[in-house]
């Protein structure tokens, strides 16, 4: 408060105001300042929350869900596994053969091509082995998997070509597809040709079935037999194998199967 508002005041309030700052500061007594030193001695510092550290409840979801996800990768890695590769276990005359390969070569898939005087052998795991004569030509597909494998299918679009599997029954169907018909191999030593006269199947040992492709029917092949359908949808009924064949499917039955280590 200024001087210049006590010159203001009356003469009452001045004195009113000179009696109150003459009053002595209220002061706490010392009983009074012993109890709040007391009081805030006794009273407890603030409890800041506890930082929550991930816990062993924490941690055993997730491991858990980690060994399923590896679990999962290795199942499907090992349902995506093929069940063998394609080898190529002989070759005659290589120049005269599609892709050249060489005996020992890993064939995934393709389109397979023989010259006249070319030879082409391949092997399917411990399961299937066959063998191209000269200007034959055919597909080979993908090893099957080792989970829902399928058939093996095999295109024959001209040539000779023998198989084997070894005397053993296939856990895979083969199916081989030419041009009149298709037949399926499950376990059996077999020829199939393909020329301008027609599809003929032929059977040495095994099982056999053949269906013609233009009308659907169904043939059961007997051992040392062969069978043709030609391509006005007709079929030769049940004959039997000449010299030659019988020598080549002799020959592939007592070939077998090679143990390739796969």
């Amino acid at each position: 408060m200024s001087r210049q508002d006590d010159m203001n005041r009356t003469p009452d309030e001045r004195q009113a105001l000179e009696a109150l700052r003459s009053l002595p500061k209220p002061r706490p007594s010392a009983e009074a300042r012993e109890r709040a030193r007391a009081a805030f001695l006794a009273a407890e510092p603030p409890v800041s929350a506890p930082v929550r550290r991930p816990g062993r409840s924490f941690w055993v979801p997730l491991a858990a869900a980690a060994v399923l996800l590896v679990a999962a990768l290795g199942a499907w890695n090992y349902i995506d596994t093929p069940r063998g590769t394609w080898t190529v276990t002989d070759v005659v005359n290589a120049d005269g053969v599609t892709n050249a390969p060489a005996t020992g070569d890993m064939i995934p898939s393709g389109t397979f091509a023989t010259a006249p005087e070319s030879e082409l052998e391949m092997q399917l795991g411990r399961e299937l082995r066959f063998r191209m004569l000269g200007g034959a030509r055919i597909e080979v597909p993908e090893a099957p998997r080792r989970i829902w494998p399928g058939e093996i299918v095999i295109a024959v679009h001209e040539g000779e070509v023998f198989g084997t599997t070894g005397g053993q029954k296939l856990d895979v169907p083969v199916r081989i597809i030419a041009a009149e018909a298709e037949a399926v191999i499950t376990g059996t030593t077999f020829a199939v040709f393909q020329d301008s006269t027609g599809t003929c199947v032929c059977m040495w040992t095994g099982s056999v079935v053949v269906t013609s492709r233009h009308d659907g029917n169904v043939f059961t092949l007997v051992p040392e037999t062969k069978f043709y359908i030609y391509p006005d949808g007709s079929t030769s009924g049940a004959l039997p194998l000449d010299g030659m064949e019988r020598m080549k499917l002799q020959m592939m039955e007592d070939a077998g199967i090679l143990e390739l280590g796969d």
